[in-house]
């Protein structure tokens, strides 16, 4: 199933219980309504939003043990370079038309959860995440541009 099916399926209430459970309970109740705001907007935006090329990569979700905690790993997999990718600088076009695959233990709702929780680390829109990539990007560019000499 593609992530634009599964944000069809499921209902943003039941997706932010599951955002909040995972992530946000310890947070303050006004912060709490200010992330459920955003991540509806994010949510609705990520519905409409128009692929920018067909893929037929994969969303995949795995369950990281770890000694403390689990940990829900989203990323993204180019099957044409068999590598992973993170998916919170992705543009959300070359991702809403990728198929979905997670374990079999996590139902519709906490996966769209945690793909939503992931791809809005740097913002809730993709015009915020688009910006953020450019200032990431320009950033690395003036640290290639830095002879080491003339630091020393």
């Amino acid at each position: 199933m593609t992530l634009r099916e599964l944000l069809y399926r499921k209902s943003y209430k039941n997706i932010f219980n599951v955002i909040y459970k995972t992530y946000l309970q310890d947070k303050p109740q006004d912060k709490i309504v200010e992330y459920s705001i955003n991540f509806q907007k994010a949510f609705e935006e990520l519905k409409n939003v128009e692929p920018n090329k067909k893929t037929k990569n994969l969303v995949v979700l795995n369950e990281i043990k770890d000694e403390n905690e689990d940990v829900i790993d989203v990323c993204f997999y180019d099957e044409s370079e068999d590598e992973h990718y993170a998916l919170d600088f992705m543009d959300w076009g070359e991702i809403i038309e990728c198929e979905v695959v997670a374990p079999k233990k996590f139902n519709q709702t906490t996966i769209v959860a945690h793909i939503l929780w992931e791809i809005t680390f740097w913002g809730y829109s993709r015009d915020k995440i688009t910006e953020q990539r450019k200032t990431l990007n320009k950033v690395s560019e003036e640290v290639e541009d830095i002879d080491i000499e003339d630091l020393k």
